[in-house]
């Protein structure tokens, strides 16, 4: 941050720093020089460190590992409890295969990657809201997944969860 953005209050001996976005699932250090206490200071560098959290999902729409959803609303949302680190479209995919397919060759039946369309959150950044392109098909499973990317740069892992059309 530019020298200029910080502000000292010499009658309460306070520096204040600017407002920052704070990103979630990220840890922070902030250094205080020993230079600024003069040259007669008696102190070395001070540094503090924090971590926020790392966000979870909520809830989804359709529930994860639903069966029988309508194929009326292609609509798929994910929520969290707080704000994601980054809510980029690229971070959310959608795969699906026929669920016969799954009958006849058990997990090893491939998903195939669907494109998506009307990505959008909410202002807090903590609710997202998607539909694969041609909207949901009949009798498939389909399958949603969050990259770790969503969650912070402390994430584990990422997210996913299923679901299978009537």
């Amino acid at each position: 941050l530019a020298a200029a953005e910080f502000r000292y209050d010499a009658a309460t001996r306070t520096v204040s720093l600017p407002a920052v976005d704070l990103q979630a699932g990220t840890e922070y250090t902030l250094t205080v020089n020993s230079r600024l206490g003069g040259p007669r200071a008696d102190w070395s560098d001070q540094t503090f460190s924090f971590r926020t959290e790392i966000p979870s999902v909520r809830a989804t729409t359709p529930v994860d590992g639903s069966q029988g959803v309508s194929t009326s609303d292609a609509s798929i949302g994910v929520v969290f409890d707080r704000p994601m680190a980054s809510a980029l479209a690229s971070l959310f995919q959608v795969q699906a295969r026929s669920i016969d397919a799954a009958l006849d060759q058990g997990d090893s039946a491939p998903f195939e990657l669907l494109a998506i369309t009307g990505f959008g959150t909410d202002e807090g950044n903590a609710v997202v809201s998607f539909s694969p392109v041609g909207g949901l098909q009949p009798f498939t499973e389909y399958r949603v997944e969050v990259s770790k990317a969503a969650f912070g740069d402390l994430a584990e892992a990422g997210y996913s969860f299923t679901f299978q059309t009537a």
